[in-house]
């Protein structure tokens, strides 16, 4: 049934099956969906995500106004708005190069800890509330990103706890780079971290996206030892709590 459906979506968007097309343009910005079809058609734009391996691809997506369709901010808009001290020069080139970063390098690393297409779309669109405020970006993105999960994801009911992991990855993925700026976390303060994040998977998903981050930004893996450091601590205070439990 879910295969026919994104089939039919695949059919109604017009959208080429050979991943490496660019052309996404279709009808896309002309279709109205039901509120049902729009949930099919996130889910569909998710699993689209995990199958795009270029950036010219993931712009095609965002210019086309596929992106658009269920997140505003996402559009043509983005390549428009400048990054400063970034090796991509617009908000859009930063998204996409945070997400492939996590595509092409980090996707496998954690694969027993996080759920990869949760934090996959949280690479998508962790700074997308810099459309609005530079500042406050990670409180305004969570809330979109929230809007936009509980719209689509939340009319299936075992992805409401996507929604709430998907909201708090975004809202806490700054924090992590304190951390890596030299700030000194006691075991306490990471405990603390991991109760905010939700749970572990949570907090290491967010630690993750922080390392996709700062690797898009500057493309030196060196800035992303002490974040790495982070990730085998939250492993190692989660399984020791474990132990002392049984």
């Amino acid at each position: 049934m879910l295969n026919h459906l994104i089939k039919e979506l695949d059919e109604r968007f017009e959208i080429s099956a050979n991943r490496n097309t660019t052309d996404f343009s279709g009808t896309v910005a002309e279709i109205s969906l039901s509120k049902y079809s729009m949930a099919f058609g996130a889910y569909y734009l998710i699993n689209k995500l995990g199958q795009v391996s270029s950036f010219d691809e993931m712009k095609g997506m965002i210019q086309s106004g596929f992106t658009g369709l269920y997140i505003p901010e996402m559009n043509s808009n983005l390549f428009k708005i400048p990054q400063e001290k970034q090796y991509g020069k617009t908000l859009g080139d930063h998204l996409i190069f945070t997400f492939l970063a996590y595509n092409n390098v980090w996707s496998d690393k954690y694969c027993g800890h996080i759920n990869n297409k949760v934090i996959g779309l949280a690479c998508f669109l962790h700074d997308i509330g810099k459309v609005h405020d530079v500042n406050n970006h990670a409180k305004i993105g969570a809330d979109i990103v929230c809007k936009f999960s509980l719209r689509y994801m939340g009319y299936f009911k075992n992805k409401i706890d996507d929604c709430t992991d998907l909201y708090n990855i975004v809202l806490n993925h700054m924090r992590p780079l304190g951390y890596q700026r030299g700030e000194k976390w006691s075991d306490s303060a990471v405990e603390k971290f991991i109760i905010d994040c939700g749970n572990k998977d949570v907090a290491l998903s967010t630690v993750v996206l922080a390392m996709c981050d700062k690797f898009a930004s500057t493309r030196n893996k060196s800035y992303l030892e002490p974040l790495e450091e982070l990730c085998t601590r939250i492993i190692h205070i989660t399984d020791s709590a474990k132990k002392s439990e049984s």
